[in-house]
């Protein structure tokens, strides 16, 4: 998905799947962030006015900073997309499920990440 591409607001639900799926491609790829670090983000941990996340792991606390791409994507995701599927208050998941609502398990995200890759030829695996 090109940046012209995330500038448009698609309304149907797999839109929302592939923009929601590609922030999640791009924070695996471009942060290292490993699946469980991607199923605890919170609305609360984007700062798109200073372009970064604030990343809950096993070791503390972390800041990331963010490309201009993934930060496009996740601006429209956040602003579009995240409060069609579900609540969207600051201590809400990041990665909901299109489906149910529900918050994105690591292994959902793991499974969404290598199924994308294999798609695309891609040798990335999400780290666990």
């Amino acid at each position: 998905m090109s940046v012209d591409q995330t500038n448009r607001r698609p309304t149907d639900t797999d839109a929302q799947m592939r923009l929601r799926d590609a922030v999640m491609m791009d924070l695996s790829r471009v942060t290292d962030l490993n699946t469980a670090e991607l199923s605890r983000l919170t609305i609360r941990d984007v700062n798109l006015d200073a372009g970064c996340l604030q990343v809950h792991g096993s070791t503390g606390t972390r800041a990331i900073m963010l490309g201009p791409v993934t930060r496009t994507r996740l601006r429209q995701y956040i602003r579009y997309f995240r409060p069609e599927i579900g609540p969207c208050k600051d201590d809400d998941a990041l990665f909901i499920s299109v489906i149910d609502g529900e918050p994105m398990t690591p292994t959902h995200i793991r499974k969404t990440i290598e199924h994308h890759n294999r798609q695309k030829g891609r040798q990335h695996a999400p780290n666990p």
